[in-house]
């Protein structure tokens, strides 16, 4: 899903005019805790936390989560991947690797002149 998805976004930019900058943030929920999946990786892998903060108007805030440019599919996909690597897991009985967490992959696009 998530190289279709890539793909069908930047092929569906090209065709639009104007210069476009994509960004990506990945969160992952853990108990009532929330990290930066993608603004350590490449260090030591261990995520910084995030505070989620709702606006009067019900807009939601992620403190702390870092955005990441990507130029195209595959950066976004790789970007994608370094995230869920990081992610928390523990064996269960059905499952050696489970997800002990909720990943959330926040995508923008702007128009150049607006970034």
């Amino acid at each position: 899903i998530q190289q279709s998805m890539s793909r069908d976004l930047f092929e569906g930019l090209a065709q639009e005019s104007g210069n476009f900058v994509v960004s990506l943030s990945a969160i992952e929920l853990l108990g009532k805790k929330c990290f930066d999946l993608l603004g350590n990786a490449g260090t030591d892998d261990t995520p910084s936390m995030v505070q989620v903060v709702e606006t009067k108007d019900g807009e939601l805030l992620l403190s702390g989560a870092s955005n990441h440019v990507v130029a195209n599919a595959d950066e976004l996909c790789s970007a994608m991947g370094r995230g869920a690597a990081i992610r928390a897991t523990a064996r269960t009985a059905r499952h050696a690797q489970s997800s002990r967490s909720h990943a959330i992959y926040r995508l923008s696009v702007f128009h150049a002149q607006q970034w």
